[in-house]
């Protein structure tokens, strides 16, 4: 049922705020950012019976309802959508449920929707690529045709055994929370796409051909990136050697406080009680060659380096003996049944980089919180660095205060500014003062 009147649109919210729904968000143009677009129309199912509906909101067939409707659908039930963070973008409505999430937690695989289409979508999108907003001239009928097809689809994937609310709620949000931001150029806005999606669980960032995980750090690249205030910088926060913290943890080594542990291990490489600026550098070299590609036999003299030999042996026992390991954190599962070409040594990393991932929530939602009455954006997250838009009316309590939430355990940080993103200075002598 099309959804036109006042009267109609009464009568559905009184019926539908007896159930749960799957909600289909139709945004008018296909190749806009979700906060860059307008929502064309809401699809609507209602689970356990054969209603369905489409409310249109800005289309050019039919009569269409005002926007201020949309807050009305903030029923209490449960919305399963196929992206909730795409869906908080277009309508941050409450009760939502990730279905792509759910059918990843099941498989460690996205949920593929690209072959659901119908003619008249492919013949629109291709003959009119160029137009804007061209679902708002796809028939209504054809919507709706589309959507049962991805109904049926998600209806496949519905199971609350595969719902883990630290992904659906926390995780998902704090995403859905930075890519709001956006990163200021000079001819705009550009937004972020970040993606849970992968075979480790650490999320990667690709949009609009640009891979911001992996920006190149040698070109001018990061130029572009500058602050949106007028007098602003942007302020990077960077961990200090994350994974061999994270690692110690999982092995039960204590490197001693308040040392870095590049030197620490330097120190005992080339049996020295000061490192060099040159050795500094290849110590670390040496232990991210020896965490990442395998520890040679010369090295388990030194008792980190057993103990996580010690600890990869039995993780790899425990991975083939039961099929998965399980995050120590959220215990979601890293399964052998998708994964080609597994190798002690590479499962260990695919951990790291999910404890990694995973660690960081508690502290998103800390930043989050502390920044949304302030002018000061946290704009992007790269692994173990944090990018922040700072506006200096905000004051260096501020940067102060981001640093120390930062630095939780035994997390430590180095901090550099500039005014664009490829021209940054260290700051860490800032703190110290």
């Amino acid at each position: 049922m099309i959804v036109e009147t006042l009267t109609q649109f009464d009568k559905f919210i009184e019926r539908a705020a007896k159930h749960d729904w799957i909600l289909i968000p139709i945004l008018s143009d296909t190749k806009l950012h979700p906060l860059e677009n307008s929502i064309c129309a809401l699809y609507v199912k209602l689970i356990g019976c054969e209603s369905d509906y489409i409310l249109p909101f800005k289309h050019s067939e039919s009569l269409n309802l005002p926007p201020s409707y949309m807050t009305q659908l903030n029923v209490d039930n449960r919305k399963y959508v196929f992206d909730k963070k795409f869906m908080l973008h277009t309508l941050a409505l409450n009760g939502l449920v990730d279905v792509n999430l759910m059918h990843y937690m099941r498989t460690n695989k996205a949920l593929e929707i690209d072959h659901i289409s119908t003619t008249a979508h492919q013949f629109f999108h291709v003959k009119y690529y160029n137009v804007a907003n061209v679902n708002s001239i796809i028939p209504l009928t054809k919507h709706l045709e589309y959507c049962r097809k991805l109904v049926t689809e998600l209806e496949r994937f519905i199971d609350d055994k595969y719902y883990m609310e630290i992904y659906n709620d926390t995780i998902v949000e704090n995403l859905w929370e930075l890519e709001t931001q956006g990163l200021q150029t000079a001819t705009g806005l550009t937004y972020t796409n970040y993606n849970m999606f992968t075979a480790t669980g650490r999320a990667s960032n690709r949009y609009g051909g640009v891979n911001f995980s992996a920006m190149n750090k040698k070109d001018e690249t990061r130029n572009k990136y500058i602050s949106r205030h007028e007098s602003g910088y942007l302020v990077d926060f960077d961990y200090t050697a994350n994974h061999l913290m994270i690692i110690s943890e999982l092995v039960g080594h204590a490197f001693p406080e308040g040392v870095n542990p590049h030197k620490y291990l330097g120190k005992l490489y080339f049996d020295v009680d000061e490192l060099t600026p040159e050795q500094y550098t290849d110590s670390k070299v040496i232990s991210f060659r020896l965490l990442y590609g395998g520890i040679d036999e010369e090295f388990e003299k030194i008792d980190f380096f057993k103990k996580v030999n010690m600890y990869i042996r039995k993780l790899w026992s425990t991975y083939k003996a039961q099929g998965y390991i399980e995050s120590p954190i959220t215990k979601k599962r890293i399964l052998s049944r998708n994964l080609d070409k597994m190798n002690s040594q590479k499962l260990f990393n695919y951990l790291l980089q999910l404890i990694e991932f995973e660690e960081m929530q508690d502290t998103f939602a800390e930043l989050n919180s502390f920044l949304r009455p302030r002018q000061t954006k946290f704009i992007l997250y790269l692994y173990d660095s944090m990018l922040f838009d700072f506006h200096p009316d905000d004051g260096s309590e501020t940067l102060f205060e981001i640093k120390r939430i930062l630095e939780f355990g035994n997390k430590r940080v180095s901090a550099k500014m500039g005014k664009n993103y490829g021209d940054m200075k260290n700051i860490d002598n800032y703190f110290t003062q």
